[in-house]
C-alpha cells in the first residue's frame, strides 16, 4: 500500500500527493515507466527527492496509485448496472462511464494502456485482479446483450475485447477540442457497437 496511508491526512499533504501523481502520470506517459527515475519524478513534480520519498516509497508505488485511482473511479458508477436493466442500456452506461473518465484523464489512460504489466509481485497481482474484475463486469454485460438479441453465434469474449479495442485507444486520436463532445462520442460508439455502422 502507498506510504501516504500512514502519513499526514492534512490538505497540504493530499495536495502534494495529487501533484506528485499528476507529475508521475505525465512523466510515465512521456518517457515510460522503465525510463523514469525517482529523481526525474521529483524534478517533474518540482519537489525535492526527500519530499518525494516522504509520500511514496518508490516509483512502483506511484504507478500502482495511478492505476488504482483510475479503477476506483471506473468501478463506482458501474454499481448502477442492475441485471434487470436491458443489456443495451448497460452497455451505453459502461461506454459513457469509460469515455467520460478517460477523456478527462488522457495521460492516465495512456499510462494504464502502456504500463499494464509493469508492476510485479504483490502490487502487480492487485492490479491484475482489478483489471480482471473490470473485464468480468464488461463480459457479463456483453454476454447478456448477445443472449437478449439471440446472437448466439457470437463469442462473448471476442465481442468484449472488440469493445475494449474501441474505447481503450481514444487517447491516440481523441482531443476534447476536436469539436465532438464526450457525450456525442459515447452515443456514436454505443450505436456502432450495438447496431453496426450500416444498420438502419
Amino acid at each position: 500500500m502507498a506510504r501516504a496511508a500512514s502519513g499526514s491526512g492534512s490538505p497540504n499533504s493530499a495536495s502534494s500527493r495529487a501533484r506528485v501523481l499528476s507529475a508521475a502520470a505525465r512523466l510515465f506517459a512521456k518517457q515510460g515507466f522503465a525510463g523514469s527515475s525517482m529523481r526525474d519524478l521529483a524534478r517533474e513534480a518540482e519537489m525535492s527527492l526527500a519530499g518525494l520519498y516522504h509520500h511514496f516509497a518508490g516509483k512502483d508505488e506511484l504507478l500502482f496509485e495511478i492505476q488504482r485511482d483510475a479503477f476506483d473511479r471506473l468501478f463506482e458508477p458501474l454499481t448502477r448496472l442492475a441485471d434487470e436493466t436491458p443489456a443495451a442500456e448497460r452497455i451505453e452506461l459502461l461506454i459513457r462511464n469509460h469515455l467520460e473518465f478517460f477523456a478527462a484523464h488522457i495521460t492516465e489512460m495512456k499510462v494504464l494502456s502502456h504500463e499494464a504489466d509493469a508492476l510485479g509481485d504483490a502490487l502487480g497481482r492487485q492490479m491484475r485482479r482489478q483489471r480482471r474484475r473490470y473485464y468480468d463486469i464488461c463480459l457479463k454485460v456483453v454476454t447478456d446483450l448477445i443472449t437478449e438479441r439471440g446472437n448466439h453465434h457470437l463469442d462473448p469474449r471476442v465481442a468484449t475485447m472488440s469493445l475494449f479495442g474501441m474505447i481503450n485507444w481514444i487517447y491516440t486520436w481523441y482531443r476534447p477540442q476536436s469539436g465532438i463532445s464526450v457525450d456525442a462520442l459515447a452515443r456514436q460508439m454505443s450505436e456502432i457497437f450495438l447496431n453496426g455502422v450500416t444498420a438502419g
